[in-house]
């Protein structure tokens, strides 16, 4: 009992320094004594409790690191042992699989994130808690990542229809609206077959008025917000919005896009602006932004937990899109 109230005072402190974003290393480094101690302890100490606390805590230490393959090796211990307590509370196991889809979803291994996801799935989280909204998010992302829009239209639908989604805290319910826009984008751009579903038509103004919260956000969600506005500006050839943004747009980047954490953002809102430069042409874009479109595929995608939709699309597949839309335009 000692020992479960010491590994438990360790994690609620690690956890709130990841829900506030902060560097864990001072905690690491504090803590190193009682992890020796703890990990040392966990050889005999078999109870459901401790186990979970001391499995998030290496967990949360080795997050702060960006070490994915040491997180991803923790994981993996924690559901084996997991695994082999048919009496214990399934919600361990659970969230050691969610956290094994995150790693394996940094270190690129998409195909078997997903399938990590659909096990999360499949173990039926209830629908009334955040657990069940954050398993669909992750699952539409990494659809995304796969271009399976159709799949993740059908996940997005899945949830705005979950009769719990009406009662959502505002933080968690603009993102799915954010993630509407820009599906109506990939709709728009036929990439999505969107007959079966009831998706209302997308306002930008409308959209603005619904995504408040985020809108006001400098660093997070509402890059994404900005990227769609532009998006929709470069769709409905309405050019001159799209000008009339630059000059903002040019100060929002020198302001609050300048560290390590926004360089793929900042690439792509500056490939963005060269567009009216060239004059809308496919091909001259593509040679005016060659530099920023070389920076930002050599920049690996940062994703958070507590951010990781930023690219609701990511940015490579993005400009894709933005160039061919230019090509169909052109050629209209």
């Amino acid at each position: 009992y000692r020992q479960e109230i010491q590994v438990e005072d360790i994690y609620i402190e690690c956890a709130r320094a990841v829900v506030q974003n902060q560097d864990l290393t001072e905690l690491s480094q504090r803590f190193q004594e009682d992890l020796i101690e703890l990990m040392l302890n966990q050889k005999t100490n078999k109870t459901y409790f401790y186990n979970f606390f001391i499995f998030n805590v290496l967990y949360f230490l080795k997050l702060s690191e960006r070490k994915f393959d040491e997180l991803l090796d923790i994981t993996e211990d924690a559901i084996q042992f997991f695994n082999s307590k048919t009496d214990f509370s399934p919600i361990a196991l659970f969230d050691q699989k969610f956290k094994k889809g995150y790693a394996l979803l940094n270190l690129g291994r998409i195909n078997e994130a997903m399938r990590v996801y659909e096990e999360c799935k499949a173990m039926g989280p209830n629908p009334a808690n955040i657990a069940w909204f954050n398993i669909h998010s992750y699952i539409y992302f990494s659809a995304v990542i796969q271009r399976k829009y159709d799949y993740a239209l059908n996940i997005f639908s899945e949830v705005v229809n979950n009769r719990h989604f009406a009662e959502l805290n505002k933080s968690f319910k603009e993102p799915w609206l954010i993630k509407e826009a820009y599906l109506n984008f990939l709709i728009k751009m036929k990439k999505v077959d969107a007959s079966a579903y009831d998706l209302h038509s997308f306002k930008i103004g409308k959209f603005l008025n619904e995504v408040p919260l985020y809108s006001k956000d400098k660093r997070g969600y509402n890059i994404a917000i900005i990227i769609i506005q532009l998006l929709f500006f470069l769709l409905d050839r309405k050019f001159s919005k799209f000008i009339d943004r630059m000059d903002a747009l040019n100060q929002y980047s020198y302001r609050y896009l300048r560290n390590n954490d926004t360089l793929r953002s900042n690439c792509f809102i500056k490939m963005m602006l060269k567009i009216p430069d060239t004059n809308y042409h496919p091909i001259a874009v593509q040679r005016h932004t060659k530099n920023l479109y070389k920076t930002l595929t050599s920049t690996k995608p940062d994703i958070r937990e507590h951010s990781s939709n930023i690219e609701i699309i990511p940015y490579e597949t993005l400009w894709e899109l933005v160039l061919e839309l230019l090509e169909k335009q052109k050629g209209g």
